[in-house]
């Protein structure tokens, strides 16, 4: 039987070391529990993918040091969906680009349109004659290029 949750009082100073004290021994814990190459051991975890790094671009001239640094972070903090915002012309399509690349091998660039709605990014059906529905792909669905019936 699993062991309960531990419920702590952050106003109460005792309940605080306590919840200290736990966080602390689960850590050791856990970092006991992981083999670690330096130590002998040929095991790596097979759940944990490599984070992706994204270097500096030569040829954007002007990037601050620090929006690489955040997008190193946000990276491996697990997040794979970025938003770049500035002037025309300050490279945010190709800073896009590169990242796109570092995350995955397969990506699509799409310039978006304030006129775009759910159907034209994700697909939709469209109702056509004798009662058939005709599923059309929008601009993510890579699925079929074709359009699927429905009756």
């Amino acid at each position: 039987m699993p062991e309960p949750i531990q419920v702590f009082n952050g106003l109460d100073e005792d309940d605080v070391n306590r919840m200290a004290q736990a966080i602390i021994d689960t850590f050791e814990q856990v970092s006991a529990s992981v083999i670690d190459e330096e130590d002998g051991g040929d095991e790596q975890p097979a759940s944990v993918p490599p984070i992706p790094q994204v270097p500096p671009l030569d040829e954007l001239i002007g990037i601050d040091p620090e929006v690489y640094r955040q997008i190193n972070a946000a990276l491996a903090a697990g997040f794979r969906h970025l938003l770049f915002y500035g002037p025309p012309g300050t490279g945010k399509t190709t800073l896009a680009q590169r990242v796109a690349g570092v995350i995955s091998e397969r990506w699509k660039l799409i310039t978006g349109s304030a006129d775009f709605t759910s159907q034209d990014i994700l697909g939709g059906y469209i109702p056509l004659q004798g009662g058939v529905l005709k599923f059309f792909p929008g601009v993510l669905d890579e699925t079929s290029a074709q359009g699927r019936d429905h009756r």
